[in-house]
């Protein structure tokens, strides 16, 4: 039987965090009544505190460093997803959500997600359902039903007797494994694959169209700065110049690197005088 790969990701701001204790507890929940039906697991764990800059550059500039990037590939091809939040201010903390910005709207769609939540008081249990709950639907993911709220005394001695921290988590994990196994393991991607690159459905002509169109944003904003030189004050001009000068530096990087796949690739064209000023453009 395929072995199955779990991605565990927590936003705990601390070392050592309760956030990650408890994802540490729900992924040895999840592997063990994954493998007690026989399939094999592994669990790759990702704390969020360590991706912090790169989310920041990823927001800012629109592109993922390779860590970064890396890591997110590691995500949305995992057969299943365990995400887990600190609260603040009676929701998910600033870092997951900027996580959950970069990712792609359907890179999760489908995927098991077992979602867990931890803060000083149980006051704060229901924002599982009423904050994390229906981010993972909007993106077309998986939760499952059970969602693990810890808070500080579940800790300690003082924890819930009624519905025990262990009893949460076990019920969770078997509603994450049943999950898991019902759906089809998730496969690599063929890289020379167009679709891995271009899209279900895409070709080039599509790819082409839209860098096409990143084309003619560029010569709109450049419009727009040219008449702010003219008809703004000199601070709003120098800010419209700015953003226009952000919005073409990425536009050109893009294409340009469009443009060299489409025509073969660097090592086909290494002496082409054209991919040669691309490359300067992208350097």
């Amino acid at each position: 039987m395929t072995a199955r790969r779990i991605a565990v990701v927590t936003a705990g701001l601390s070392t050592p965090s309760s956030t990650r204790m408890l994802g540490d507890r729900l992924a040895h929940a999840a592997l063990t009544e994954l493998r007690a039906r026989g399939i094999d697991a592994t669990s790759d764990v990702f704390e969020l505190r360590d991706f912090a800059h790169d989310l920041t550059d990823n927001l800012l500039t629109g592109f993922a460093p390779p860590a970064l990037e890396q890591m997110i590939n590691s995500v949305v091809s995992a057969d299943g997803l365990i995400v887990v939040t600190p609260i603040f201010s009676t929701s998910y903390s600033g870092l997951f959500k900027s996580f959950i910005d970069v990712l792609d709207p359907q890179a999760l769609s489908g995927t098991p997600v077992l979602l867990g939540a931890n803060a000083g008081t149980a006051r704060h249990s229901l924002a599982i359902d009423y904050a994390i709950r229906p981010l993972f639907t909007y993106l077309h993911a998986n939760p499952v039903p059970t969602g693990v709220f810890a808070a500080s005394s579940d800790w300690g001695s003082n924890a819930d007797e009624v519905a025990p921290l262990g009893a949460r988590v076990d019920r969770a994990a078997r509603e994450f494994a049943d999950a898991i196994a019902a759906r089809e393991p998730v496969q690599d991607a063929d890289p020379y694959d167009p679709a891995s690159y271009l899209g279900a459905g895409k070709s080039v002509g599509h790819l082409l169209a839209e860098r096409l169109a990143l084309i003619e944003g560029s010569l709109s904003v450049l419009r727009h700065a040219a008449w702010a030189v003219d008809e703004l004050p000199v601070a709003e001009a120098i800010e419209a110049a700015k953003g226009v000068k952000i919005y073409c530096a990425r536009a050109a990087l893009t294409v340009c690197e469009t443009s060299i796949q489409v025509h073969g690739g660097i090592g086909n064209t290494w002496e082409d005088v054209g991919i040669s000023d691309m490359r300067c453009v992208i350097a």
